[in-house]
């Protein structure tokens, strides 16, 4: 009990002096913790969570998983940290607009707004933006203005923050997935030498997968998909990539061609991704490229890389959270 305590204060004294910044990514089933030295990833493990703690992102106990969380920081010597966290892909709805010319930014925000009613962004809460937050960032090198729009309900927010407080900690950014997928391939874009074009980006998880298309320096769309654990029952028809790619040619305004797709490893036994590599570049017929930022060299894994089971690479979500702020190379 004493030296329990005796590390309890000297974890609060080193908050004090130097808080550390830990990344999180927030998940129904785990909740998986990085902190970085640089480019170095100094921790990384996977919290699982009690069945029915979190649903579609929304913490449904937030005491009991606010000590939860606070206890494992304060285990790992990171008690009353900087934290910045990405919510899953099924707690943001979002889309990217074609915005009126002329507009400042204020009349995009305003546009953008009056558009989400009535592309059913605002699920839940009776369909109000009352009971939404609303993200607008304009995406560059467009021809023409286009906007990305993310609703965020606002109950899940407030259910984040109050466990934060539980756990004694505070967010400092509180990320959409789907801006995450993008920064993430943003960074990592220069080295695929790519030339252009819409790819394909696949995040397999356990619970359920996303496919995000991509357009040079821009989101287009998403897919859900099934569980990577339901491989052995679910194949890539090509019927199906054809409408995809044909989807995002029409939000393109225009043919395309395809690139090679991104199969982003999320820490899955690498058997059961080698066999939906193989479905996808059979349906697709064209090459499947393998992104992690370790085998990448993007981050450098450090003296106690792996701490928890369950974790074959770095969730690719944490890495698009981290890439905008990691010093130059």
């Amino acid at each position: 009990m004493v030296l329990a305590d005796l590390q309890g204060r000297l974890a609060a004294l080193r908050t004090q002096l130097c808080p550390p910044r830990i990344y999180l990514e927030l998940q129904d089933q785990a909740i998986t913790g990085m902190a970085l030295e640089g480019r170095q990833v100094r921790w990384l493990e996977r919290l699982p969570l009690p069945e029915g703690v979190c649903r579609h992102g929304v913490p449904l106990l937030p005491v009991a998983l606010g000590d939860l969380i606070g206890d494992w920081l304060l285990d790992r010597g990171y008690g009353g940290a900087h934290v910045k966290a990405v919510l899953p892909p099924s707690a943001c709805s979002w889309r990217v607009l074609d915005a009126p010319v002329g507009l400042d930014p204020l009349g995009q925000r305003d546009w953008a707004c009056t558009m989400a009613e009535g592309l059913a962004l605002v699920r839940g809460e009776g369909g109000h933006l009352e009971g939404f937050d609303l993200l607008v960032e304009p995406l560059v090198d467009t021809q023409l203005p286009r906007l990305l729009l993310v609703a965020v309900a606002q109950a899940l927010l407030v259910g984040w923050l109050e466990v934060a407080d539980q756990a004694g900690f505070e967010f400092q950014a509180l990320q959409p997935a789907c801006v995450c997928h993008w920064n993430g391939f943003a960074a990592t874009r220069a080295m695929l030498a790519s030339n252009g074009g819409v790819q394909l980006l696949l995040q397999p998880e356990d619970s359920e997968s996303w496919l995000m298309a991509l357009d040079g320096q821009q989101p287009l769309d998403q897919w859900l998909l099934p569980p990577l654990s339901m491989d052995a029952c679910w194949m890539l028809p090509a019927g199906f990539v054809g409408r995809t790619l044909a989807a995002g040619g029409e939000s393109l305004h225009g043919p395309r061609l395809p690139q090679p797709l991104g199969l982003v490893s999320s820490g899955q036994p690498a058997q059961q991704l080698i066999q939906w590599a193989a479905a996808l570049q059979g349906a697709w017929g064209g090459p499947v490229r393998w992104l992690d930022p370790l085998q990448m060299g993007a981050l450098v894994a450090g003296p106690q890389q792996w701490l928890g089971s369950g974790i074959g690479s770095l969730p690719w979500l944490l890495w698009g959270l981290v890439a905008p702020q990691l010093p130059s190379s």
